[in-house]
């Protein structure tokens, strides 16, 4: 049986894990907040860009991660997620905003994929007992850098992120395994990070992040090098750096040279309307960004969806989520069947087709002017009416044939990067609130 003293000794050890965590970290440059240019993966400026793929195949790849991410968010929340299996994001793909960064010393560099449903920051590294394929940023070199160094299985911060574990040569390893089989392996390190707004850099010490030898992506085409995790876990970008706050404006899906912006700190600002984050089961420590969805109303009627059918459930099985790294909105089925119904009774332009894809519910035989006179969508959340944009509502999917942006689930709910374009969206990781200021994307 465990001593009274010894039980006491845990729980001082467990309260000041993420303590230990961040105050490490030894900022060398002085600024409290940063921000840093945005820009989707298929931007003509991203080094990832493909100039091989149509707009069809950019569309179908963004409906195919909608899906596979809200799998993957699903199983990652839910009791059916084991923690040393599951931890980021499907990869990113057509629908990734991905960010620049400098790492090591000499500092070299490279960029990452936002992920708010993540929290180890991980990328490549040399040498690659297996790599995909990252070709237009060069794979990084540990071995080259003075500020590397790997954790031991000693170290607290081995097993803080529930992921690393020992090795034969205590060296901490981690592995993070993906719905579609795509996985990382390699080794939890602390390594020297740089972040630049242009003006001034931002550098961080003994910065935790995954070194991935060993990593397989089931996508086609070039590979972002990894993610950058913006979650409230421990090991978070936003945790690590004791920041409280941090905000994004993502560029234009259908502008490939858009660009936007997220800030960090006090760079950050929640402007325009808030709601409250929404814990699980009144826990404010929940790492995932919930939000307690009222109800949906087009052209300002209040559609008649069951009440509860957005509500946090102890398996997640239900409730809302705001994210990234989903491009697509997803409802669930019977509000979605409804909003369609509501639309096509209340909406006099009659040109519906079939989407030929079967990737969307609703389409129609139009032209942006026609499109334009669409009703008018909006979410509701206590304090925020979001009132999408009709460029926030309608994709086009081919010359003259524009589809709802949104996709049906049988789980949770999901406002995805589609809906959030041009929107200055803001958490506020204190008062757990998340801000919402309709805005076009500057630099």
């Amino acid at each position: 049986m465990c001593s009274p003293l010894l039980f006491i000794s845990l729980l001082i050890s467990l309260s000041s894990i993420t303590f230990c965590f961040s105050s490490n970290h030894e900022s060398i440059s002085g600024p409290t907040g940063f921000k840093s240019e945005i820009i989707n993966k298929e931007s003509v400026r991203s080094p990832f860009h493909n100039p091989n793929l149509t707009r069809l195949d950019r569309i179908q790849n963004s409906v195919r991660d909608s899906f596979t991410r809200h799998h993957y968010l699903q199983s990652l929340i839910s009791d059916k997620a084991s923690v040393n299996s599951v931890e980021s994001s499907v990869w990113p793909a057509s629908g990734a905003y991905v960010m620049k960064y400098y790492i090591g010393t000499p500092a070299v560099e490279t960029y990452a994929a936002l992920d708010t449903g993540s929290g180890l920051t991980w990328l490549q590294c040399l040498p690659c007992e297996n790599c995909y394929k990252q070709t237009k940023v060069p794979i990084y070199n540990p071995a080259a850098s003075s500020s590397y160094d790997e954790i031991n299985c000693h170290d607290i911060k081995c097993f803080q992120t529930g992921i690393g574990k020992c090795s034969e040569d205590f060296s901490c390893q981690y592995e993070l395994a993906y719905v579609d089989t795509s996985f990382t392996r390699g080794i939890l390190s602390e390594e020297t990070v740089q972040f630049s707004d242009g003006l001034q850099n931002v550098t961080m010490k003994y910065f935790v992040i995954g070194c991935g030898h060993n990593t397989t992506l089931h996508t086609v085409g070039e590979g972002i090098p990894g993610i950058m995790g913006l979650s409230m876990k421990p090991e978070s970008l936003v945790t690590q750096l004791s920041y409280h706050k941090f905000a994004y404006c993502l560029g234009d899906y259908d502008d490939i040279d858009a660009r936007g912006y997220v800030t960090f700190g006090d760079a950050a600002h929640i402007t325009g309307y808030t709601t409250p984050m929404q814990p699980f089961d009144g826990d404010e420590n929940f790492p995932f960004y919930f939000l307690n969805l009222e109800s949906l109303s087009v052209n300002n009627s209040t559609l008649s969806i069951p009440t509860g059918t957005f509500n946090l459930t102890k398996d997640y099985s239900s409730g809302f989520m705001i994210d990234s790294g989903t491009t697509f909105t997803l409802l669930k089925k019977a509000a979605l069947n409804i909003l369609v119904d509501h639309i096509l009774q209340n909406w006099q332009y009659k040109n519906r087709i079939l989407d030929s894809s079967n990737n969307f519910q609703l389409c129609y035989k139009s032209n942006m002017d026609n499109i334009m006179s669409a009703p008018v969508i909006s979410f509701h959340f206590p304090g925020v009416h979001l009132q999408l944009p009709r460029w926030n509502t309608w994709v086009k999917v081919a010359e003259d044939i524009y589809c709802l942006a949104v996709l049906p689930t049988d789980g949770m709910s999901i406002l995805g990067s589609f809906q959030q374009q041009n929107y200055h969206v803001g958490y506020d990781l204190v008062n757990h609130q998340v801000s919402f200021d309709f805005m076009y994307c500057t630099d």
